[in-house]
């Protein structure tokens, strides 16, 4: 079953938060910097239900974010620039979440949820160092794996909207991007 064609909802990232935030409080067994991290995510969540400035226009280089997409509430990047954006992500010591396949027009966005990049899920007592340095390496094996293996045509063709851009000559591999989400340490004051 196809998604509509819309732009993600504030609610939807807050959800992915939220459950992000449930999977690392297990991982801390002290309660003062567990009552830090769920403040944080508590900040960041807020901001993204309210509409506020994505944060991550504040975490990654600011060359990075130039080359992003701004769609809803969500950063996304070219095909071209998914590993640049994860290895920025890894200098400034984020874990990488995940991503998601997008054709992204100006009146449309086409998620192809199915097409994800996420990393596997975090390790019992990991530190946060190895998360950042295993996630990235994880979504990019995972992310050159989805390009190499997808028939982008196919999916493209199963999308009313991008058949009709077909039709009239638009290449819809020039609107292929990747959602990406960046997770700072929950731990340093916000």
């Amino acid at each position: 079953m196809l998604l509509q064609s819309r732009h993600p909802t504030a609610e939807e990232h807050a959800a992915l938060l939220e459950a992000r935030l449930t999977q690392l409080q297990k991982d801390v067994p002290d309660v003062h910097a567990r009552e830090l991290m769920k403040a944080n995510f508590e900040k960041l969540i807020a901001d993204v239900k309210s509409g506020r400035e994505p944060a991550l226009k504040h975490l990654l280089s600011a060359d990075v974010i130039e080359k992003a997409s701004l769609g809803g509430l969500e950063y996304a990047w070219r095909p071209s620039d998914v590993e640049i954006a994860i290895q920025d992500a890894r200098h400034h010591h984020l874990e990488t979440i995940g991503g998601q396949a997008q054709f992204l027009f100006p009146d449309a966005t086409c998620e192809l949820y199915w097409i994800e990049i996420g990393p596997s899920e975090r390790r019992a007592n990991e530190r946060w160092c190895d998360g950042v340095e295993r996630s990235a390496d994880e979504a990019i094996a995972r992310f050159r794996d989805r390009m190499s293996k997808t028939d982008w045509d196919a999916e493209a063709k199963a999308w009313p909207f991008l058949c009709a851009q077909l039709q009239v000559g638009i290449d819809v591999m020039d609107h292929l991007y990747f959602a990406l989400y960046f997770c700072p340490n929950p731990l340093e004051p916000g």
